[in-house]
């Protein structure tokens, strides 16, 4: 045992020289444990948030980690003691760079913390006191129990805010600047709240003023009526799910701007989309204020996530990796008398798993009897049919379309392919549109436009949305019409119309 373990044994030594060991043996004892204790964080139960080992009622004490699925990518590692975090915690993203650091205190956050942007530029960082994990800021992080100066950046690492906070409550001054580095705010928390609530007492005040004159408000209050009307707080829109162009046209129409833009990898909203907002959707703000948003930029690079192809058919299944950008990898037969031939039973990687690089997808096919293989495959005969029949069907809807756009329509063939967002739109027009060719998204809302056409495509023109009022049956002097040729084409909608 001295043999193998040279330094133990020198402490021991030290140790019983000393005459102390009823003091030293039980911190070695539970540092050796510690030490050796690592396990998988998903084999540990949680119960009223403490963590206990599988099968005990025993609190867990050691070192946890978690792994991205079906990698050996780490996706976090720490420290439990008596089943209550403690000491430093690491979080990684999926690309493996560090996504958040910092230190635990009997399960409460505690001491400073950094959070880092994708590209591994640093976007956050401060101490907390007792924090509990709650409270998500604008940036999407955990502000309760921040404690002392605060310090955020944008990606490019550009200083984005200095903040203090005393107990997670802002105090004193608070700064914020714009990607360009320009200062948009400076001041305390109290006197944005002290703004908004002379608003509110003002607009009560003028109302008041108002009832109790016999001869109605004089023309003083009436000024300041319309003063006050137009300083109240306005209510913020849904943004979520829209193109930052739609964004900012639907907040300049409501008397708002957008101050902030952040970019970020978002598999759940398509390239180009906005994805997060603060304020958040029918919280309310004063007129002439900016809202902050993320643009997704769509899938990461380097991510590719597994779909689930069990129980679709091989060349569904064939498309579905295809649109993962995935291939097909090597076919194994499977005997089955229960299921239709050519069914998917099995796949080599497990759905949902995350991939670095495009690989070989494996599947399992069910066949009826093994030398069905060696013949025509019956799923590809039924799908050449299904596909044939699509084409036909295709082909007289198309002749049908061309008989319903007449000759407007036929002036607005070049529309074919391209996309369009319509708000008030009633359901006979988007039928219209989409009979042209385009792409049609619809906002049922009623706009607060007059009706309106944004051209947002140089490849298009006035004639271009002369032609669509015609061809829908209305008044071209009914529509303002409006051309952008500053935006390039192809972008998320290139045509607006409001009604």
């Amino acid at each position: 045992g001295f043999f193998v373990f040279p330094n133990i044994a020198a402490l021991f030594c030290v140790i019983f020289s000393m005459k102390r060991i009823w003091l030293i043996l039980p911190a070695l004892l539970t540092t050796l444990v510690y030490s050796q204790s690592k396990v998988d964080i998903n084999d540990l139960v949680e119960v009223d948030g403490k963590i206990y080992k599988p099968m005990s009622d025993e609190l867990y004490s050691g070192i946890v980690y978690d792994l991205y699925s079906g990698t050996d990518k780490k996706k976090l590692e720490g420290f439990y003691r008596d089943g209550l975090k403690n000491g430093k915690w690491t979080w990684w993203n999926v690309f493996g760079g560090i996504d958040s650091t910092g230190s635990f205190r009997k399960g409460l956050f505690y001491g400073q913390w950094k959070y880092y942007h994708s590209n591994g530029q640093l976007k956050a960082k401060g101490n907390y006191r007792n924090g509990d994990g709650t409270n998500r800021d604008a940036y999407g992080l955990t502000s309760h129990g921040r404690h002392g100066k605060w310090t955020f950046w944008y990606e490019d690492g550009m200083q984005a805010s200095e903040i203090t906070y005393k107990e997670g409550e802002i105090v004193g001054n608070w700064t914020s600047w714009n990607e360009q580095g320009q200062k948009v705010w400076e001041g305390t928390q109290d006197e944005y709240q002290a703004e908004v609530l002379i608003y509110d007492r003002y607009n009560t005040l003028i109302a008041r003023q108002a009832i109790k004159s016999k001869t109605g408000p004089s023309s003083s209050i009436v000024d300041n009526d319309k003063k006050a009307d137009e300083e109240k707080l306005l209510l913020i829109p849904n943004l979520i799910g829209v193109s930052l162009r739609s964004a900012e046209i639907t907040l300049q129409q409501a008397g708002l701007m957008i101050d902030t833009v952040y970019t970020e990898y978002n598999p759940e909203y398509p390239k180009g989309t906005i994805a997060w907002q603060y304020p958040k959707a029918n919280d309310t703000m004063k007129k002439g204020l900016g809202l902050q948003v993320t643009v997704s930029q769509g899938l990461p690079p380097n991510f590719y996530q597994v779909p689930n192809v069990i129980g679709l058919s091989l060349n569904k299944a064939k498309e579905h990796l295809s649109n993962a950008r995935l291939k097909t990898g090597r076919i194994t037969y499977h005997e089955d008398q229960d299921l239709v031939p050519y069914t998917v039973l099995d796949q080599s990687i497990p759905a949902a798993t995350v991939l670095e690089e495009p690989s070989f997808i494996d599947l399992t096919i069910s066949v009826l009897d093994i030398q069905d293989i060696f013949r025509d495959n019956p799923a590809d005969l039924a799908e050449k049919q299904a596909a044939e029949a699509e084409k036909e069907r295709l082909a007289a809807e198309a002749a049908k379309k061309a008989e319903e756009v007449g000759e407007f329509g036929r002036k607005l063939s070049i529309l074919n392919g391209r996309s369009i967002w319509t708000r008030g739109a009633s359901f006979t027009d988007i039928r219209k549109l989409e009979a042209l060719g385009l792409t049609v998204e619809a906002d049922p809302i009623s706009s607060q436009v007059n009706k309106a056409i944004f051209i947002e495509c140089p490849d298009f023109n006035r004639n271009t949305a002369i032609n669509i009022i015609k061809y829908l049956g209305y008044q071209v002097l009914d529509f303002n019409i409006y051309i952008d040729e500053t935006n390039e084409c192809g972008t998320y909608f290139e045509i607006r119309i409001y009604y």
